[in-house]
C-alpha cells in the first residue's frame, strides 16, 4: 500500500458468508482488502495498492490475465497496471499495460489481459520483480502509468489472480499449508526459547542458530522483541547491520535460511534459559 499527498486507511474486512459474491464463488475466501481514500488535489498525489511477484521473468514474452473481485461505495473507476522492474543495477522499468475499470457498489469479477514484453537483452539485477498495481487516486503526473484521475471513496478488492493465458480461470483455492509455505518464503514470525542445549563459554555467552521454517527469497531484515531471564529486550529492534548489538543479544550472522545469534548472560549468570520473538522480513 502506498500514498503520496492523498491519505488512505487500509484494512482487512470479513466477507459475508453466503452473501458476498467472492465467498459464494470461492468458498475459502473469508476476507477482502479495503482502502478508504481521502483525495488531496495535486499532480503528484496518489493512493495505490501493489503486489510484487518475484522475478521479472515471470510471464515475460507471454500473455497474462489478471482477474479480481471489486466494488466501491459509489460508481467510480479503479486503475490497474503491470510493471516489470529489473532489480538492483538492472535495466529501467518497463510498463506492461494499463486499464481503467468501471466499478459499482455491487461485487463483480473483472479480468484484463496483458501482452507481457520480453526481457531479452535486458540486464536483470538482484531483487527483480513484476509489480501488479491497483490505483484508486492518481494525479496528472501518473498519466503514463494509469489513466484515472483523482477521487475519494471506499474500494474493496478480493481474490486477485494473475495467470498465463487469455482466459481468467476460476480462482485457485490452495490448501492452507501450501499458502503458508508460499507466504513464509517472504515473511515469517516465530519464537525461540529453551537455551539449555546451547553452547556457553566462560565469558557468559551462549550461541545458537534459528532455522527458518521456509528458506527466504533473499536475506531478510530481522526484528526482535521479547523477554528473558535478564529482563526485556528493547521492543521492535531492527537489525540491519552485522554485527548489531542490542541489549544482551548479538546477531552474528543473517542468511536466507538461518539467524546466528549470541546471547550475553553475564559473568555470574548460571542459567541459560531465555526466550525471544523474531520476525524475518524478506518481502519484495
Amino acid at each position: 500500500n502506498d500514498n503520496t499527498g492523498s491519505t488512505k486507511v487500509v484494512s482487512k474486512q470479513p466477507l459475508t458468508i453466503g452473501v458476498d459474491l467472492p465467498h459464494i464463488e470461492v468458498p475459502s475466501a473469508i476476507y477482502y482488502h479495503r482502502t478508504v481514500v481521502t483525495s488531496v488535489a495535486g499532480s503528484a498525489n496518489n493512493v495505490l495498492t501493489y503486489q510484487h511477484i518475484e522475478d521479472v521473468r515471470t510471464f515475460a514474452g507471454k500473455t497474462a490475465t489478471l482477474s479480481f473481485y471489486v466494488r466501491s461505495d459509489a460508481a467510480r473507476n479503479v486503475g490497474i497496471n503491470l510493471n516489470q522492474q529489473f532489480g538492483s543495477g538492472g535495466s529501467y522499468d518497463v510498463q506492461c499495460g494499463q486499464y481503467t475499470i468501471p466499478v459499482t457498489t455491487t461485487w463483480q469479477r473483472v479480468s484484463r489481459t496483458f501482452n507481457m514484453p520480453s526481457v531479452a537483452g535486458k540486464t536483470i539485477g538482484a531483487g527483480s520483480l513484476l509489480e501488479v498495481g491497483f490505483w484508486f487516486d492518481a494525479g496528472y503526473n501518473y498519466i503514463s502509468q494509469v489513466s484515472l484521475g483523482q477521487q475519494s471513496g471506499t474500494f474493496d478488492i478480493a481474490c486477485v489472480q494473475l495467470e498465463e493465458g487469455t482466459v481468467a480461470t476460476p480462482f485457485e483455492e490452495l490448501p492452507i499449508e501450501v499458502s503458508q509455505k508460499r507466504i513464509e518464503r517472504y515473511y515469517e514470525e516465530g519464537v525461540y526459547d529453551n537455551y539449555r542445549g546451547s553452547n556457553a563459554n566462560t565469558a557468559g555467552f551462549i550461541s545458537g542458530l534459528i532455522f527458518y521454517r521456509t528458506v527466504k527469497s533473499s536475506t531478510p531484515v530481522i526484528y526482535l522483541w521479547g523477554d528473558s531471564i535478564r529482563g526485556t529486550f528493547n521492543n521492535n529492534i531492527q537489525l540491519t547491520d552485522i554485527p548489531t548489538y542490542s541489549s544482551n543479544i548479538l546477531i552474528a550472522g543473517i542468511s536466507n535460511s538461518t539467524i546466528l545469534h549470541v546471547i550475553h548472560v553475564g559473568g555470574t549468570e548460571t542459567r541459560t534459559l531465555l526466550r525471544f520473538y523474531y520476525v524475518a522480513d524478506a518481502r519484495l
